[in-house]
């Protein structure tokens, strides 16, 4: 057993030039990870007063200012989910068209108040904001929530009876941006790097092991002994011939 080992040694060591196909594995690993999009950020924007009211689904007369709403995350929390009807946002605005599952469901609610805010900027503009991992769904919940906040701030001076800013009596002139996150790094991807690098030292190994199986040299002394018929008394490891060769080089010369 102890000849097989010095065996395996000797020819991992002399294909040791092959173990930077090992580091190769994690090391592409982290440059894909580096390269692939970490979030999208996506955002839907229009104008609006500050002072404009905006109307709560669950009460017909309940209202309160779009600066009340956008500063409070309570109240924007509030707002997406008394808001919140899968079937329109999966396809809006067709309405209840699309089939929606409860697996479906809860992974929606669940991007939607973790990832979606409501914001408003000092130039007056509404901002529907997604930050995640999923374009398609940001894309969704921002269409959905801002035609919606829209759509609100309408009944709002209906409800109120006050007269609407030019803005907000036709149709919406919504602006949407989109932008692509990635990240260098992230200790996240630790685990799986050291498991590709152990992944490919396991390969390295075993492509050692088999290819000296089915090398026909001797594996230990007992099959020496058995062929030459004399005892093994000792045996030396692997060296290499090449100082030998040369010795004897010169010794001819």
């Amino acid at each position: 057993m102890l000849f097989y080992i010095r065996r395996m040694l000797y020819r991992i060591n002399r294909n040791r030039r092959y173990l930077s196909l090992v580091i190769a594995l994690p090391l592409l690993y982290l440059m894909a990870m580096a390269y692939k999009p970490h979030t999208f950020a996506i955002s839907l924007s229009f104008p609006s007063p500050a002072d404009a009211p905006v109307t709560a689904p669950e009460s017909p007369t309940e209202a309160m200012t779009l600066s009340e709403l956008t500063a409070s995350p309570g109240q924007a929390a509030r707002f997406i989910k008394g808001n919140f009807f899968p079937h329109l946002i999966i396809d809006y605005p067709l309405g209840y068209k699309a089939i929606v599952t409860q697996a479906q469901r809860t992974e929606l609610y669940a991007e939607a108040r973790e990832n979606l805010t409501i914001g408003l900027s000092e130039e007056a503009q509404v901002i529907v904001t997604y930050t995640g991992k999923n374009r398609k769904t940001g894309e969704r919940l921002v269409t959905y929530y801002g035609n919606t906040l829209f759509r609100r701030i309408q009944e709002g001076y209906k409800r109120l009876d006050l007269p609407a800013p030019p803005p907000m009596e036709r149709t919406p002139e919504m602006t949407y941006t989109s932008r692509t996150v990635r990240r260098i790094w992230e200790p996240s991807r630790l685990i799986p790097a050291l498991i590709c690098f152990a992944g490919g030292l396991l390969l390295f190994v075993l492509a050692q092991a088999i290819v000296e199986a089915l090398d026909p040299s001797y594996k230990s002394e007992k099959q020496i002994a058995e062929h030459l018929g004399v005892p093994i008394l000792g045996s030396l490891p692997n060296i290499s011939l090449q100082p030998l060769q040369r010795e004897h080089d010169e010794q001819t010369r």
